[in-house]
């Protein structure tokens, strides 16, 4: 039953007194999970790029520019782009692993069967790694993982149209002045 469980099963995830980054879509997130995807980011860049470039070399690559709200142009690192992207990948697994719950959408037999070679094989990348400084187990290993199956099964019902969700992207065409007034 914990496998079907899903993305409710936190007290793995911040069993180790991790502490709670931040809430979204309702769902706690705690370091270590986030440590996780962060890492595994890491070793996967540092392999594929390791013999062309140091890691900090690696990591403070121009990748783009960005306008900052004073107008000045700012760098965008390797660096910058992969926690942006880690961030953003945490997010839409919660979103995805919440639309689960409430669709229905639990894990096979078969997806549970995959999970234990996904895990070995994380932990086997990250056999060189201080699991147990950043509060990451196997459980955790396993956890996050089976989040992320279940939200990728989400994700092929919406891709075979079986499902619709709707995401409203709202954004600030004005700005509230002291006095009431919008200023485009």
């Amino acid at each position: 039953t914990g496998m079907m469980a899903g993305c409710n099963k936190q007290s793995e995830i911040d069993a180790n007194g991790q502490p709670k980054l931040f809430t979204y879509d309702g769902t706690d997130v705690y370091m270590n999970e986030v440590w996780l995807y962060a890492t595994m980011q890491q070793i996967t860049y540092e392999q594929q790029y390791g013999g062309q470039y140091t890691p900090e070399e690696l990591w403070s690559q121009q990748v783009d520019e960005m306008t900052d709200e004073e107008g000045n142009t700012v760098v965008v690192t390797l660096e910058d782009m992969v926690k942006e992207e880690i961030i953003e990948s945490v997010k839409m697994t919660k979103v995805m692993c919440n639309k689960a719950e409430e669709l229905g959408i639990t894990l096979a037999e078969e997806d549970t069967a995959d999970l234990s070679g996904y895990v070995d094989a994380a932990m086997d990348k990250l056999k060189d790694v201080d699991l147990e400084g950043h509060g990451v187990t196997r459980e955790v290993v396993e956890t996050v993982y089976e989040q992320q199956i279940l939200a990728q099964k989400v994700y092929e019902e919406v891709g075979n149209g079986e499902i619709n969700l709707t995401y409203n992207l709202l954004f600030e065409t004005f700005d509230q002045q002291d006095t009431g007034e919008r200023k485009a």
